[in-house]
C-alpha cells in the first residue's frame, strides 16, 4: 500500500472519486474505501474483500474499477453477484446505473446498454458487463477483471460450476484479477 502524510493513499480510486465528481458533489472517499483501492492498486490476481455490511464495498470497488477502465483502453470487466442473474441486475440498476449516467451526461466516452440481461458500460473501448452467476455466461469469454460480489450468499451448486468457468476467461490476460467481496 502507498503511504501518503501518514495515511494510506489509492491513486486509481481517488482518480474514480474525481472521475464521479465526489468533491463537487460533498462526497469524500471514507478511510475503508481508500484501504479497499490501494488493496486493489497491488494487482494481485487474487483479491478477496471482506467487510461488515454497509462499509461502500462495493462502491469503492467500483469506483477503482472505472477510473481502471479510464485509464485502460480495451480493459475487460465482468460483473456478476454469487446469488441469482436477477439480483445482478438489480444492484447495477440501483447502483451503477445512476451513477454512470450522471457520468454519461458529461462524457461523451461512456455509453450505457441496459437491455434485460444485457448490462453494460462501455468507457472508449473498455467495457464493464453484468453476468449471470452460472458457468454458461462465462464460457468463451474473455476478461482482464472479474468481480464478484456477495460472495457469502453463494450456495454450493453456484460456486462448484462458476470458479471453473470464470478462471480460464483470464488465461490471456496481463492483468487476470479476480476480485471476490462478501460481508464478514
Amino acid at each position: 500500500w502507498k503511504i501518503s502524510r501518514g495515511r494510506m493513499s489509492s491513486s486509481t480510486i481517488e482518480r474514480g472519486s474525481l472521475l464521479f465528481e465526489y468533491p463537487s458533489r460533498g462526497r469524500t472517499l471514507k478511510p475503508q474505501q481508500i484501504a479497499v483501492g490501494a488493496a486493489l492498486d497491488e494487482q494481485k490476481g487474487l483479491t478477496a474483500i471482506l467487510m461488515s455490511r454497509r462499509s461502500a464495498k462495493t462502491e469503492s470497488v467500483l469506483l477503482w474499477t472505472f477510473a481502471m477502465m479510464a485509464s485502460m483502453p480495451g480493459l475487460k470487466v465482468a460483473f456478476t453477484m454469487a446469488t441469482t442473474r436477477e439480483a445482478a441486475r438489480a444492484k447495477f440498476l440501483a447502483d451503477v446505473l445512476p451513477v454512470m449516467q450522471d457520468l454519461a451526461d458529461v462524457n461523451p466516452d461512456v455509453h450505457l446498454l441496459r437491455g434485460a440481461g444485457y448490462e453494460r458500460v462501455d468507457i472508449g473501448t473498455a467495457f464493464f458487463q453484468v453476468l449471470a452467476p452460472t458457468d454458461k455466461a462465462f464460457r468463451s469469454k474473455e476478461f482482464d477483471i472479474i468481480i464478484i460480489d456477495e460472495s457469502g450468499e453463494a450456495d454450493h451448486d453456484v460456486t462448484g460450476t462458476l470458479l471453473p468457468a470464470l478462471l480460464p476467461t483470464m488465461d490471456t490476460s496481463d492483468l487476470g484479477m479476480l476480485v471476490v467481496m462478501g460481508t464478514a
